[in-house]
């Protein structure tokens, strides 16, 4: 992200205010830089949170971290998204597709707390490997 990503946030379009408050994320966010949309592309971001794994904060698989805002809206059912402790990558991210809404994302993290086992986390990785390289090789030729 820009040093002024906040106030950059301002500055967005009525259709980005629209797709951000749908999502709380955007396609293309001019906020973020180039070496930033390599590593997201790549997933190199995520690097940093195998130190949580590490430390018992994060688990590999389970669902994706969330800030205060986005757990009320999980509403009734905070305490079961809350039960499980957040992992490095996630069944949404791996099953979704890039036009998922946010309220598709709960669904699927909610069905994980629901389904949540060593074989299901074997599948998710192995799918999100897939998912990764897909995307990768997707927005190489997009750019």
């Amino acid at each position: 992200m820009r040093k002024n990503a906040e106030y950059l946030k301002n500055r967005f379009t009525e259709e980005e205010i629209k797709e951000y408050e749908t999502n709380l994320k955007l396609k293309k966010d001019h906020r973020v830089t180039k070496i930033g949309r390599m590593l997201r592309r790549t997933s190199l971001d995520e690097l940093p949170q195998l130190w949580n794994i590490l430390k018992g904060e994060m688990t590999f698989t389970g669902p994706r971290p969330i800030v205060e805002m986005e757990l009320e809206k999980y509403k009734e059912n905070k305490t079961k998204f809350l039960c499980l402790k957040p992992g490095l990558i996630g069944y949404w991210q791996a099953y979704s597709k890039a036009d998922t809404t946010y309220e598709e994302r709960m669904k699927m993290e909610l069905f994980y707390t629901e389904n949540e086992s060593f074989w299901f986390d074997i599948r998710i990785f192995f799918k999100s490997i897939v998912t990764v390289i897909r995307k990768a090789i997707m927005d190489e030729k997009m750019e």
